[in-house]
């Protein structure tokens, strides 16, 4: 199966340096096979033969990991684990590791661990050759992130081998992961009850998971197809729909790379026994999402608890913004709109007129002006602290939708 890599544009090396270190690799590449494979036979004593028998294939890993290796460093439009897909081949060799994997009867944590003390190995291969070929730090850094999304990558190839060799006992795999979210999800979370059912599916327990909703089981909208790693649980619960994804470094990349097409938020990360907490504060957070008042497709709750805890009573919001908002009632609606915006921008930027006529783009001297109008409507309310937070409280945060959910 093929996967894609990503990350950020890059400044161009010299071709000297380039070249220098394609020759590197390419002359090492085969010591870097047998190196890495004995690291990975000390954890796997059946890789050597099955390394062996696909000799060939893994040898051709060398024609493609080696080219996007050096578009990290050479192309000043490329981006670190982005561009092409897995080869193919590659792509199945790796698919076929997981399933002679699970035909062994073996767990597949201890092959993903075994992968990255290959990708440690491989590592110190790559990074003395960067060294001895002139690349800069900043290039190596983003050479490191290229190696292990690929490594990454080759692990989805193996687990997703892995979990399709399990074909035969798929409905008692489905049944186990059920009973493990059933037992993740209950208002009364046995412990030891958790860890038989985590067993059971093969999952290993995290210290902390995230609730991730995708829809609610009332959306009329289809949910697409979401590609996702095979440690996240899908769950239907309390009419949503969604993940429980155990949280580590690099998770929330990872979930905004998997959703952004499909748009999800995200609760925060909680102790798997709290895990009903994370979704608690994630539906509330949707309602934002749905309103416009949180704009990002994939939204994490940590990001926005300011906006959250504002606006969990809107109908309070409201009411304080028709009491702060009262001297320019008079007014005529499009200049009380106008002033509206004026006064935010004022309250967010402290007063300073070069950045509040910036962000409505609008001369400095209209800003003046309408300030003038603000604090003839206001009189000292506007010197205040106290008012000013009222004021703050009423209208940074966007105005309340009284009919969210």
């Amino acid at each position: 199966m093929a996967q894609r890599l990503n990350a950020e544009a890059l400044p161009s090396q010299p071709d000297s340096h380039v070249e220098v270190l394609r020759e590197s690799l390419t002359q090492t590449f085969p010591d870097l096979l047998r190196v890495v494979g004995d690291e990975l036979a000390t954890m796997w004593p059946t890789y050597t033969a099955y390394m062996e028998e696909h000799r060939d294939q893994l040898a051709l890993a060398s024609e493609v990991v080696i080219p996007q290796l050096l578009a990290t460093v050479s192309d000043p439009a490329g981006r670190p684990g982005h561009g092409d897909t897995l080869d193919p081949a590659i792509a199945n060799v790796f698919e076929q590791i997981g399933r002679v994997h699970y035909l062994h009867g073996q767990d597949l944590t201890s092959l993903l661990t075994a992968y990255q003390s290959g990708a440690r190995v491989s590592w110190e291969f790559i990074s003395q050759a960067a060294i001895t070929a002139g690349i800069g730090p900043t290039d190596i850094a983003r050479l490191a992130q290229t190696l292990f999304t690929i490594v990454h990558d080759l692990s989805a190839c193996t687990s997703q081998g892995f979990v399709s060799e399990q074909s035969d006992s798929g409905m008692a795999a489905q049944r186990a992961r059920a009973e493990l979210t059933g037992q993740i999800m209950s208002p009364f979370t046995d412990l030891i009850a958790l860890r038989r059912a985590a067993d059971r599916a093969l999952w290993r327990l995290p210290d902390e998971v995230v609730f991730v909703i995708l829809r609610l089981d009332k959306d009329e909208t289809p949910l697409q197809s979401v590609q996702t790693d095979p440690e996240w649980l899908f769950v239907r619960v309390d009419g949503v729909v969604g993940l429980i994804a155990p949280w580590a470094r690099g998770t929330r990349e990872r979930l905004i790379r998997a959703l952004a097409s499909e748009g999800a938020m995200v609760g925060p990360p909680m102790p798997i026994d709290q895990a009903r907490t994370s979704l608690t504060l994630a539906r509330s957070a949707l309602s934002l999402q749905r309103s416009g008042l949180i704009t990002e497709s994939v939204a994490f709750v940590g990001d926005h608890l300011d906006t959250l805890i504002v606006h969990q009573r809107p109908q309070r919001v409201a009411a304080l913004r028709s009491q702060v908002l009262a001297p320019l009632d008079d007014l005529p609606q499009a200049t009380r709109e106008r002033l509206i915006e004026t006064l935010t921008s004022w309250l967010r930027h402290m007063g300073s007129r070069v950045e509040i006529a910036e962000e409505l783009h609008i001369h400095p001297q209209t800003v003046r002006y309408r300030v003038e109008q603000l604090r003839e409507a206001f009189g000292p309310a506007l010197d205040s602290p106290a008012e000013r937070a009222r004021l703050y409280l009423a209208l940074i945060w966007g105005e309340p939708v009284l009919d969210a959910d």
